[in-house]
């Protein structure tokens, strides 16, 4: 392939402002009109859902990610999830504000698990911990 790229010419310019003479990169009104309807639909979601209203309402991968999860607990595979040391826990809110998926983790970990299919398992809330009350473990149940 790289032989094929070098007999072609390579690489004769870069231009990382094609098509930007106006700051979007469209070069028909149709276009314009698109784009402003899809930032338009973020931000209402955003708006009317709340933090991550898009993830919520329209993500492709959402329903993969739930049904996944779903079914690993169906079928009793083993699977990474948060446990959490209830007694231990002070209460400071701080895996909660730091969930990129808008999971009340503070409420969630009083049954000694995080149990949300939104969960994505980043760690977010286990590292900002203060009391090490979160842990990462793998289970069948």
């Amino acid at each position: 392939m790289i032989v094929s790229f070098l007999l072609a010419g390579g690489i004769r310019g870069i231009n990382p402002l094609h098509l930007t003479e106006t700051g979007v990169s469209v070069d028909v009104p149709l276009k314009y009109i698109t784009y402003y309807m899809v930032v338009l639909l973020l931000f209402l979601l955003t708006w009317l859902i709340g933090r991550r209203g898009a993830c919520h309402a329209i993500c492709w991968m959402s329903p993969f990610l739930v049904a996944g999860t779903w079914l690993g607990r169906k079928l009793r595979m083993p699977q990474f999830k948060v446990y959490s040391e209830t007694e231990k826990c002070i209460a400071c809110g701080k895996c909660t504000r730091d969930c990129p998926m808008s999971i009340d983790v503070e409420q969630e970990q009083k049954a000694g698990l995080v149990a949300s299919f939104d969960c994505i398992l980043c760690g977010n809330c286990v590292d900002v911990c203060p009391k090490d009350v979160l842990k990462i473990k793998a289970s069948r149940h």
